[in-house]
């Protein structure tokens, strides 16, 4: 079943640092003047790679509304870090916590699980496509803990972006990404088919 979530807190850094991405884009360390587009595009190529492999590179909080429990619920955007909670609109359309006696995180499959406790029932939910919403933290723990061949992939779209910059902004202002072969390549590995 098709869910919709959210990502609530951002990831405070990149994997790539500003230092990493010049010295791959053969920017000298002590010139500064690209360093606001070279930090912009460091967002950007992650974003660009987790919506292609539909993972989360680097920590952060995302959000899952569904309409009512199910016995299984996939936790989208791997790595699975951690639940924080799950709520729900009881019959009064009033917000309650749901107790985490009823359920069990199956984090050994990917994507995570949150799973009902097999002698347990779930209460019932108001009549809403939120009715129940699950936060969670995923990505991997810190830049080191990013597969090489993510990072790469990152810097070879980096690269690209930088080298052609007049030919990635659209008509509207927007940067595209060219998709080589050898990215696809190293992302191919890391892409999940949830979601």
């Amino acid at each position: 079943m098709y869910h919709t979530y959210k990502v609530t807190v951002a990831p405070a850094s990149e994997p790539i640092t500003l230092a990493e991405a010049k010295a791959q884009l053969r920017v000298e360390s002590d010139e500064t003047a690209d360093d606001t587009w070279i930090t912009t595009a460091l967002t950007i190529v992650r974003e660009q790679v987790e919506a292609l492999t539909n993972r989360s590179i680097m920590p952060q909080t995302l959000e899952l509304a569904i309409a009512k429990f199910e016995d299984v619920i996939q936790l989208p955007k791997p790595p699975y870090t951690s639940l924080t909670s799950i709520t729900y609109y009881d019959e009064d359309n009033a917000s309650q916590t749901l107790s985490s006696a009823l359920y069990l995180v199956n984090d050994f499959v990917e994507p995570a699980e949150v799973a009902k406790e097999s002698a347990q029932s779930y209460p019932a939910v108001y009549d809403r496509p939120d009715a129940i919403r699950l936060t969670f933290v995923t990505g991997y723990a810190n830049a080191a803990a990013v597969p090489a061949s993510i990072k790469q992939a990152m810097l070879m779209l980096l690269t690209d972006l930088y080298d052609n910059r007049s030919s990635t902004t659209s008509q509207f202002n927007s940067t595209t990404v060219k998709w080589t072969p050898a990215i696809l390549n190293l992302l191919s590995t890391n892409k999940t088919h949830l979601y």
